[in-house]
């Protein structure tokens, strides 16, 4: 054998050596890798959490269940607007402030989805550059994939992870379309609405529902020629949040003025997240809503687990199958086949 062909062959080895070697990385090892703060042993397991293979999923939510809480809560964040608002502007700049700080930052950002590959085509580690480049952060972008509103099911798993990995504030990005910012909502202890200079006429567009789930609203972009438009949206919205109904006793919400560009009006919004959350932690809120929000999304994770069971039995699966080929073919109504496979399903578990 050539020393060439020697050199080639070990490298091969080598390099098969090493991925049979992550493969096999166990659940034990995981765990002091995301304690000591390894960022890709935390991205391998938010992947893992993200995996459509069972054994897969369960592997990262065993991991999670093994890492210790946390010692005190982290604050956990929802930035929503649409889009073009300058979200991942906004998110980068706030982020920097804060590690500069010496807090920990992670960033989940929802991208949409290429319905090709099902990656994420927008990228934040490349928007979110200096921030991506930092030690004490943290930035995952996620493929939205199938998922209504643009919010994986998975995402409430990896805030979890991020939390008992050690990070104190955890940015949640949607894509600022339908109904993610429910999604987001249901799995956050806080919302931010950003708004763009003149939106006041957004306010149908941006549904009148979207803006009662926020606890605090940010008037973006107030910067070089748009102060004044800045002024007067902000204005136009402390009006109208007066005439919604009150989302808390003991919290009044608020309208700010920010600027990524000129990177002014972030002290004011960080200034009222932290007297945000102390608040609700102080009154016991933020526990309670955290509690009912997992209640919440134990029925999520139990159609999951039942859709896994039907696609793991061999004769539900290939009903399951028949009866889509049926609807697209035209030759059955939908409801009439999620009656019959309903009946179907019925007939197995029913006890005997």
């Amino acid at each position: 054998m050539s020393e060439e062909k020697k050199r080639f062959t070990n490298k091969i080895s080598a390099d098969s050596f090493l991925q049979k070697s992550r493969r096999s990385k166990d659940t034990a090892s995981f765990v002091t890798a995301i304690k000591s703060g390894d960022k890709v042993a935390l991205s391998q397991a938010i992947t893992q959490i993200e995996s459509q293979n069972e054994d897969q999923w369960h592997a990262g939510h065993l991991l999670l269940d093994q890492l210790p809480t946390a010692p005190k809560p982290a604050m956990i964040i929802g930035i929503t607007g649409s889009p073009g608002v300058g979200k991942s502007s906004f998110i980068e700049q706030l982020g920097l402030m804060l590690v500069s700080q010496s807090l920990k930052v992670a960033v989940l950002a929802i991208d949409p989805s290429s319905q090709v590959s099902k990656g994420s085509i927008l990228g934040d580690k490349t928007r979110m550059e200096k921030l991506s480049q930092h030690p004490l952060a943290f930035i995952r972008p996620s493929a939205a994939g199938k998922t209504l509103g643009g919010v994986a099911q998975s995402t409430k798993s990896s805030i979890a992870l991020c939390e008992k990995a050690g990070y104190n504030v955890i940015l949640v990005e949607t894509v600022g379309v339908g109904q993610s910012e429910v999604l987001v909502h249901s799995m956050t202890d806080m919302m931010i609405l950003l708004l763009q200079p003149g939106s006041g006429d957004e306010l149908q567009g941006i549904k009148k529902g979207v803006v009662e789930l926020a606890d605090l609203l940010v008037v973006n972009k107030h910067d070089s020629n748009k102060k004044d438009l800045a002024k007067q949206t902000k204005h136009f919205f402390a009006n109208a949040i007066h005439m919604l109904s009150p989302k808390h006793h003991d919290w009044d919400i608020k309208v700010l003025l920010s600027s990524a560009q000129e990177n002014t009006g972030l002290e004011d919004v960080w200034k009222n997240i932290k007297n945000f959350f102390n608040i609700k932690v102080t009154s016991g809120q933020l526990e309670s809503q955290r509690m009912e929000q997992s209640a919440m999304w134990y029925d999520a994770y139990v159609e999951k687990t039942v859709l896994s069971i039907v696609q793991e039995n061999k004769a539900l699966s290939s009903s399951n199958k028949m009866y889509k080929n049926k609807i697209k073919n035209g030759e059955i109504p939908l409801y009439q086949a999620v009656e019959e496979f309903r009946k179907l399903l019925k007939s197995k578990i029913v006890d005997k």
